[in-house]
Order: structure tokens, then sequence, then C-alpha cells
């Protein structure tokens, strides 16, 4: 005969196992981690064929258990996954890398990192890499157009003399320029665009570097003017020079004047870049400097609500910035110092679209005491509003709204000036 106390004691230990199970189950399916990465696609932009990039991406846990990272691969030997995490706790994260080898041949291709995971609503994750491959030759290729002239003969001319003058370079290969002319004609937006942004869009996909033409502007029997124009596909200002002299030495002068603008190209490219800049700043200061600014409500990174409004009474410092931009790094001691002075207030504006958690990593590494907005899509109307495509970029608005100062970049002399302006406005 069966004890019954026995009997009670196995009921207890069967009850307490199947509660075990109970709880550890419901324990499981509650506790689970989540997977999300950014940026949610990558954008490599322009690579040569045959070339090696590395890159990266942010994975994230955002649920509340462990996650785990079964697998990471590509579908292309192209992909070379070189880290990534194994296990991410909740509200972790760590950095995927990988490198991208370019196919050989020319195209706008499209790969996919795929990531396998535990996390049952989303078991396989997949990153899209995408890329532009331009044959590594376009480095070095040329061609060369009729120039416009009502003498036709005479713009064939001085377009003949130009790629007899560039052949002297080792490096410069001509092409034929048919293929060119005929993409241009035939392009949609031939007539609604400006005619380097379409010639460069072409030779760009045909992988022709640098596009020499022009126009005769007059001419007459003792002085003519010529207008060359070399158009770099990577590049995306036009180079202009007016050349004037007889018809007979312009034959010879054009291409000297091609010669010289090729031989300090990168020079001269970055020149016309830092007048760009500067003329696009000066323009958008003007609009903004003295002008009550325009309210606005965003979104931090830690989703809280930002509007100008509530730094009425402050002096506010807006800074534009990126995460990869080294000269926006020099500037964040000065911001975090101006953060804790009384009556002051910081507001951070990342560029870095559909990059948060990589910001928000950033933010940490370097210990930022006052709110960052990272932009987005929807975005655009504050951007064009205030930003001038430029980082780092500082905006002083006083207690009152009124924006008191616009600056680009960040030297000793701007951090004077700003620093006195910041003084003023305090008082």
């Amino acid at each position: 005969m069966s004890n019954p106390t026995n009997m009670r004691n196995n009921k207890i230990v069967v009850f307490v196992f199947f509660l075990s199970l109970l709880l550890a189950c419901g324990k499981s399916q509650s506790e689970s981690g989540t997977i999300t990465v950014e940026p949610k696609e990558i954008k490599l932009g322009i690579i040569f064929a045959g070339k090696q990039i590395e890159s990266q991406a942010i994975v994230k846990n955002t649920g509340t258990g462990e996650l785990t990272i079964k697998n990471v691969r590509s579908n292309c030997e192209c992909v070379l996954v070189n880290k990534y995490p194994k296990t991410l706790q909740a509200n972790k994260s760590d950095t995927l890398k990988f490198s991208f080898i370019a196919p050989t041949k020319p195209e706008q291709t499209k790969k996919t990192i795929y990531i396998e995971t535990s996390d049952k609503a989303h078991p396989i994750v997949e990153l899209p890499i995408y890329a532009n491959i331009v044959p590594s030759a376009m480095e070095s290729t040329f061609t060369v157009l009729a120039f416009q002239c009502e003498d036709k003969k005479y713009g064939y001319e001085i377009a003949e003399a130009i790629a007899k003058k560039a052949r002297e370079f080792p490096q410069l290969k001509m092409v034929r320029g048919d293929e060119l002319v005929q993409s241009i004609i035939n392009d949609q937006e031939y007539k609604t665009k400006q005619s380097d942004e379409i010639i460069r869009k072409w030779g760009e996909k045909l992988g022709i570097r640098y596009i020499i033409t022009g126009q005769v502007l007059q001419s007459s029997s003792e002085k003519t003017t010529v207008l060359l124009v070399i158009i770099d596909s990577y590049f995306a200002h036009p180079i202009l020079r007016k050349i004037e002299g007889r018809k007979d030495e312009l034959l010879e002068s054009v291409p000297l004047e091609f010669a010289e603008i090729y031989s300090n190209i990168e020079k001269i490219e970055k020149e016309i870049t830092i007048q760009s800049i500067q003329a696009k700043w000066a323009k958008k200061r003007s609009e903004l400097i003295g002008k009550a600014a325009k309210d606005f409500a965003l979104k931090d990174v830690n989703g809280k609500n930002i509007s100008l409004s509530s730094y009425r009474n402050k002096v506010l410092v807006v800074h534009f910035f990126s995460v990869d931009c080294e000269a926006c790094e020099e500037e964040l001691g000065w911001l975090k110092k101006n953060s804790e002075k009384p009556n002051t207030a910081v507001l951070g504006i990342s560029v870095d679209e559909g990059k948060e958690e990589i910001v928000r990593k950033f933010i940490s590494e370097k210990g930022l005491n006052y709110p960052i907005i990272v932009i987005t899509k929807g975005d655009s109307l504050f951007l064009n509003t205030y930003y001038t495509d430029v980082t780092p970029q500082t905006i002083i608005i006083d207690k009152s709204g009124i924006i008191r100062e616009s600056m680009i970049g960040f030297a000793e002399g701007i951090k004077t000036k700003l620093d006195a302006l910041i003084d003023e406005l305090q008082k």
C-alpha cells in the first residue's frame, strides 16, 4: 500500500517542475532579442573597378533578452565579412565590418549581406549594398569636342590643337566622343538642365574622365575670345577660362592654357570648391543674419521633442556636424564648455541621415552633454533654411530668437569671434 505522504510529496515535485517549465517558457517568450541594423542600406557611391574598400554598419539589440547572431554571409565573393558580434545583450550594439571588392567590369551593382539571428520575428535580416563601378582606366581618359563657332572649321582646329597637346601627357588616353555626343543629344534633360551637368553624367557613365570643349565667343580680324571648358566627371563644377588673341595665336595659346590647367588640376579644383562653398555660405548668411529664426519641432536621438521656442531667453549655439568630420570634432570641447555656461544652450544637428545608432555611439564616446538631432528625409525644409551643405557650421541665436551669426569651419579666429559674440549676448 502506497504511503499518502510520499504521494503528496511527489505531486508537489511534479507541480513545481511544470511550474518552472511554464515560467521558463514565459520568460523566453517575453525576454527575447530584437535586431535592428543601421543604416538600413549602404551606398558606396563611385568605385574603381577592382578596388577594395572597407565599410561598416551598426547592429543593435533593441529587445529585452539576449540576441544571438548565428551567421553573417553575402550573396557574392566580392563582399567579405570581417567582424560581427556573436551575441548582444539587451540595448547593446556592436559593429559589423566588411570589405567590398569591386567587380572588374563597369556596372551599377547591388549586393546583399544576410544576417541570421535568434530574433523570431526577423530570423534573416538583409543589408543591401549599392555601388557604381567605373573603369579604372577612367582615371586617365579624355575626349575633346569641337568648339562652338560660326566658322566650324576653326572650331575643329582648336579642338585638334588641344588634343595634340593632351597627347603629350603620357598618363592621358584619348577616346572618341561620338557616343558621348549622341547620348547628350538624346538625353531628355538636355534642354532643362545645365549642359555641364548632362556632359558630366554621360562622361561618368561612359568612363570618360575629362571632357574638353568650349566656344568662340566673339571674333574679328584683330581679336578673338575663346571660352575653354574642362569638365571632370568626378568634379561638381566646370573649369572655365577665357583666352583672347588673334585667331592664329589662339591655336597655340588655348592648348597651352589647357596644359597649365591639367598640370595643376587638383589644386584648381580645390580652389573652385572653396570658392563655391564660400559663395553659398555668404549668400545663406546674408539671408539669415538679423532675421528671426524660424521655429521647428524635431526629435533628438532619445525621442525627446526639441523646438526652437523652448530655448527662448537663452543664447542658443546650433552646431551642424557629421561623425566623420575631423574639424567638427575639434569644436566639440568648445561646445561642451558653452553648454555649461548660464543662459546658454547648445543644440547639435547631425547630418548623418539614417545613422541614428552610429550617432548615439559617437555621442557616448565623446561624452556629449547636450541634445542632438539626427536629420531625416522629412527635415529638408529645416535644412534648406539653415544649412549650407558644409560641416561644421555654427549658428548663434540670441535670447529673442534673432540669428546673430552663421559660420562654417572651426579655427582659432572663428572661435575668438564666436566667444566674443556669445559673451556680448549674455549681458
